[in-house]
């Protein structure tokens, strides 16, 4: 497993951050597959206009068909230090999903769209990310319905709180 941290930030927070990213990694994938894994984790100022918190990037994008184990996520900095724990651990719930194969993401291109398309493949269920994709079977609209509402998302956030409290008790433990 290796972990850098990218961007300004005091020793402890880059502490904090490096200790939770190796807790959940271990956790949420298991100590062998964890080891596997590269991730860097950026801090910068607002992601999206101040629409998110933090987003997680497969490297190299666009790597199809191949494990996928590097990855970086972009966290929101300054931020509070029990905020910033909540936002890695929804985004190490998404590399676990990327991992596993519960998520996949491809990228096609329609014959009618100069431009690709990003599928979302959830198990079984197809969700497009576009307007266009409407009418298949098993397939959803994203813009239709509260982001919040897709499965992955679900997931993400239900482990915000839970992961980062099972953390805080692993480190109250281990600190004794």
């Amino acid at each position: 497993m290796n972990i850098i941290v990218e961007g300004e930030a005091s020793q402890s927070i880059t502490s904090l951050i490096v200790n939770a990213a190796e807790w959940g990694l271990n956790e949420l994938l298991g100590k062998q597959i964890a080891a596997e894994i590269s991730l860097s984790v950026q801090l910068q100022g607002l992601i999206d206009g101040g629409n998110t918190h933090g987003y997680l990037s497969i490297i190299p994008e666009g790597l199809l068909g191949k494990k996928r184990r590097e990855f970086k996520i972009s966290l929101v900095y300054p931020i509070q230090p029990h905020i910033l724990k909540e936002v890695l651990f929804h985004e190490l719930t998404h590399l676990k999903q990327l991992v596993t194969g519960e998520l996949m993401i491809a990228g096609f291109r329609h014959p009618s769209h100069p431009t690709t398309k990003s599928v979302w493949v959830w198990k079984d269920k197809f969700v497009c990310t576009n307007d266009q994709m409407i009418g298949t079977d098993n397939r959803i609209n994203e813009n239709t319905i509260d982001p919040t509402q897709l499965p992955w998302e679900k997931e993400a956030i239900a482990n915000e709180k839970t992961l980062s409290n099972k953390f805080n008790e692993f480190k109250r433990l281990t600190i004794r």
